[in-house]
């Protein structure tokens, strides 16, 4: 059994591996720097996971977002209203229906919204939890744009960027606002409106909204990252809706007392008061029967479907989307503090999930990995994980030869909820007992 010795350890090695590496990476970047290749290369990293929003009114402008988790994005909270249906464009040219609003910040002017993206094509920037230093160097990455090559007239995708540094921190009612020092950034067009402000070291300390707070012509300004982090994640309204004025506040106490009131299935107990310590907020349960493979599903607050029956010959397999739905109540550092029954339901039980693989480096075997939602090497390349979308696990036989290799894998194992907290800081959550990996599922090597 894991211990939070063992697990704050875990944790920290690969926080470790993230905090030598992010160094050594600012250092290759600016040492490019001087030839002049800088915008180049930080476009290059870091531009895929920068969108072009564009309104179904085509005589409206497109403007910018970015992605900080599977599905999710963040953009103008204005813009975005005032379109009231849009499509979002990657710089791959493929196109998706925005589907939801999921939390909104009406003084910065921000919104976190929702489109189905499929995971190999999802890639997200990584927000600061830190506002940035006064002088420290800062760029921002604008959307995708259509283009012709110059010289060889093709068509071709390009970003727009700009480049500059931090000459103010400010708070303007409860928002925190970052001054730069080239006009042009808050001088930009409607169309750059969403785009990231990121660090050299390609982290989003800003985004560029409009100043919806001035009772003089619209203008811009940069909002500075954490109010990113303070976006708490609703079970959402269509665009449409929200569009219209819908509240997101009102989803969210109507499907608390939809769920306290519901009639339970067959072997369901009322939910418990607190868990790990932390109220729970009660969830609705639901038995479906799937005729297709002659099995139940269970369909838990009318979102989430899980399969099997939580046993070790038939574990439940659970999207995703379940675990990381906990940080809607439970995000210590925002001052929420509410354990959802969903999750808890499946405290102790047996689960089968996929995702991405890291291992320890250097070993000739190991027993602890990490199970992630995202593409994550340990140090440059991806998305790190947070507590919400990775799994510490400890394999019952350790993993050796080849399958240290495995980047991606179908995992089986008893999981828990185990909150190891710093401070009001979550640092880990999610464990795994007496796993077993199968990444021949996916073309590897199973033993």
């Amino acid at each position: 059994m894991r211990t939070k010795k063992n697990q704050c350890f875990m944790m920290l090695g690969f926080l470790l591996v993230w905090i030598v590496c992010v160094p050594s990476v600012r250092a290759q970047v600016n040492r490019q720097h001087s030839a002049g290749s800088l915008l180049a290369n930080m476009a290059r990293m870091f531009s895929p996971g920068v969108v072009r929003i564009e309104p179904e009114d085509t005589a409206k402008p497109s403007f910018a977002g970015f992605f900080v988790g599977p599905g999710r994005f963040v953009t103008s909270r204005s813009l975005l209203m005032d379109a009231k249906s849009a499509t979002l464009t990657l710089d791959t040219g493929d196109t998706f229906k925005i589907e939801k609003v999921l939390s909104e910040d009406v003084e910065a002017d921000l919104v976190l919204g929702y489109v189905d993206v499929p995971a190999k094509l999802h890639r997200g920037l990584r927000v600061s939890p830190l506002e940035p230093l006064i002088g420290e160097e800062i760029m921002l990455i604008g959307p995708p744009v259509d283009v012709k090559d110059a010289e060889t007239g093709e068509a071709a995708i390009e970003h727009a960027i700009l480049e500059s540094i931090v000459s103010s921190r400010q708070t303007v009612g409860q928002v925190a606002a970052l001054g730069v020092k080239n006009p042009a950034i808050t001088e930009s067009g409607v169309n750059n409106v969403g785009a990231p402000i990121l660090s050299i070291g390609g982290q989003a300390i800003g985004v560029l909204v409009r100043d919806t707070q001035s009772t003089q012509q619209v203008i811009n300004r940069v909002v500075a990252g954490v109010s990113i982090s303070s976006l708490v994640e609703t079970p959402g309204l269509s665009l449409g809706d929200w569009a219209e004025g819908k509240s997101l506040e009102a989803v969210v106490q109507a499907a608390r007392e939809a769920a306290r009131n519901a009639i339970r299935p067959k072997g369901f107990q009322p939910p418990p008061e607190k868990f790990a310590g932390f109220e729970v907020v009660p969830a609705s349960i639901e038995l479906r029967d799937d005729s297709a493979n002659s099995t139940q599903e269970l369909v838990l607050d009318g979102r989430f479907v899980v399969t099997g029956k939580g046993t070790e010959a038939e574990p439940y397999e659970i999207p995703w989307e379940l675990l990381t739905s906990l940080q809607e109540t439970f995000k210590p550092r925002s001052g929420l503090s509410e354990f959802p029954e969903r999750v808890a339901l499946l405290e102790g039980k047996w689960i089968k999930l996929s995702g991405f693989v890291s291992f320890p480096f250097v070993v000739d075997e190991s027993d602890e990995m990490l199970l992630m939602l995202n593409t994550w090497d340990g140090c440059c390349i991806g998305v790190p994980p947070t507590p919400y979308d990775a799994i510490e696990v400890t394999l019952k036989e350790p993993a050796r030869n080849e399958d240290l290799y495995t980047t991606y894998a179908a995992v089986k194992g008893r999981l828990r909820s185990d909150p190891y907290m710093v401070g009001n800081w979550l640092v880990g959550i999610y464990v795994m007992d007496d796993a077993k990996m199968y990444p021949a599922e996916f073309g590897g090597i199973d033993n």
